[in-house]
């Protein structure tokens, strides 16, 4: 949808037309996109890392409780029904290894399950702990609380720094959108202006250059704001 009506907005602004410009658009616009789906997939990685830090708190809670690792999965999933909203994919993830435990596996491969398919480092080196604390026989309400304390200071610090870069992150979007409402601002205010540039060689040559600076300038934004967003995260 985003991909659509962005193609159709450009294609009309550029090129007065609808069939043209999507074919010079469209190849741009996989790129942007692709910018785009790394921006969402950063943001569903934040999410998780939030809400695995409650449910890495409420498994701390069941194995202080006295439950053993794999009944303290199944304890603090409930605990979660009432934190998490129902669309969390810690939520589905920490019902899934519970009823992995119910069927038969241990704590250690349902973890190792889980951080496998995440792709989130935090929740792999957790997994890898408690691996390494359940064949060792370690104290693992220490260790959970460890991990609890460790994530809890890694998301403070990357809250302080996304705070401070947000008004920055917003100036840039903003200045993205600038050209292209110009633009519409000269068409619908000035329509004969652009005539020229919608006829002719020349005219659409011209227009297809600025569109191909366009991109590049927004591009060259989303990979800065995207190294930036990386660096936080990491």
């Amino acid at each position: 949808m985003i991909g659509a009506a962005g193609t159709g907005m450009l294609s009309w602004l550029f090129y007065d037309s609808l069939i043209p410009g999507a074919a010079v658009i469209l190849p741009l616009l996989w790129l942007l996109l692709r910018l785009f789906r790394k921006r969402f997939s950063e943001k569903r990685a934040r999410r998780m890392r939030m809400d695995f830090l409650q449910a890495v708190r409420a498994l701390g809670d069941a194995v202080r409780a006295g439950y053993s690792s794999g009944n303290a999965v199944i304890r603090s999933e409930r605990e979660l029904t009432g934190i998490l909203p129902e669309r969390s994919e810690i939520l589905g993830e920490w019902r899934r290894m519970g009823r992995m435990i119910q069927n038969g596996e241990t704590a250690e491969q349902a973890f190792s399950d889980f951080s496998g398919r995440s792709g989130i480092s935090e929740i792999r080196d957790f997994s890898d702990m408690l691996a390494v604390t359940e064949r060792a026989g370690g104290a693992l309400s220490e260790v959970i609380s460890s991990a609890a304390r460790d994530l809890s200071a890694k998301e403070a610090v990357a809250s302080e720094i996304r705070a401070k870069l947000s008004a920055k992150i917003m100036e840039q979007r903003i200045m993205d959108l600038v050209p292209a409402a110009i633009l519409l601002y000269i068409r619908i205010g000035s329509p004969v202006l652009l005539r020229p540039m919608y006829s002719g060689l020349f005219g659409r040559s011209v227009m297809s250059g600025c569109l191909l600076l366009y991109f590049a300038a927004v591009l060259l934004s989303e990979r800065i704001l995207g190294k930036s967003g990386g660096a936080v995260e990491r």
